[in-house]
């Protein structure tokens, strides 16, 4: 997730909310809506500054590259 400046640290849980996303994204990533916003989150881990990773309860997904015209409030839990 690339959430500039985002403050969080390893092991933080991010739940997702409120999520407007693009269809190039769910094409592109393998993710389903649904499987972003559980409301349990997710655990993460801190990539640097500006980004962090997770692993989804479902589906593959991988992305490399960042895909504009999406947005989502990323709540540390």
């Amino acid at each position: 997730m690339n959430q500039p400046s985002h403050g969080k640290t390893t092991a933080d849980t991010v739940k997702f909310q409120n999520l407007t996303v693009v269809n190039s994204f769910l094409t592109s990533s393998g993710f389903q809506q649904s499987v972003l916003t559980t409301s349990t989150g997710y655990s993460i881990t801190v990539v640097n500054l500006d980004n962090y990773r997770f692993n989804a309860s479902s589906g593959t997904g991988s992305l490399t590259t960042t895909i504009g015209g999406g947005s989502a409030t990323a709540e540390t839990i």
